[in-house]
């Protein structure tokens, strides 16, 4: 995303997620969530450790189905429970919990359309695209998607051959 940097900085955005995650915990520690906002954030919170059990794995289980899979939920219930919270029982926390969801979507969707655009332009070269861990999921499957259209092939970085 072009300027993304800037805008993280103009717009305070990483002060605003830290704050609707803080008020989310304090709430949650102080039981004042009500039941159902409850359940939801005790779910992400167990989510959490499974990630972390998998980050200390080899590059090939980092890269697996498995954690993409692990990395998607996280993100799903992440934004997704945040955006339930604020709107149910933290309304002045809402706008900012929808904004951050939107942030990330047009990020990842971003990325997307500018390695499918490199694919185009270059058809039939190799392409190496690297990105966050927390954002292949994403890309791979929207990728994938497009594979036949764009003719790819994607493979792995251990796919290919040791020159």
């Amino acid at each position: 995303m072009e300027g993304r940097n800037e805008y993280y900085r103009t717009t305070s955005y990483f002060d605003k997620e830290q704050s609707v995650f803080t008020a989310i915990m304090n709430a949650y520690n102080n039981k004042t969530l009500s039941e159902e906002s409850s359940l939801e954030w005790d779910r992400f919170l167990k989510l959490i450790p499974q990630l972390d059990v998998l980050n200390s794995s080899t590059l090939e289980d980092i890269n697996s189905e498995l954690y993409m899979g692990y990395s998607e939920a996280k993100n799903m219930i992440r934004y997704n429970t945040c955006i339930s919270i604020t709107k149910r029982d933290m309304p002045d926390y809402y706008n900012t919990a929808k904004q951050l969801k939107k942030v990330w979507n047009t990020r990842n969707n971003t990325m997307r359309s500018n390695i499918l655009s490199w694919c185009k332009k270059y058809k039939g070269k190799t392409i190496v695209v690297l990105t966050g861990q927390q954002h292949k999921y994403y890309l791979q499957n929207s990728i994938r998607q497009k594979a036949d259209v764009y003719e790819l092939d994607i493979k792995e970085f251990w796919e290919f051959d040791q020159r």
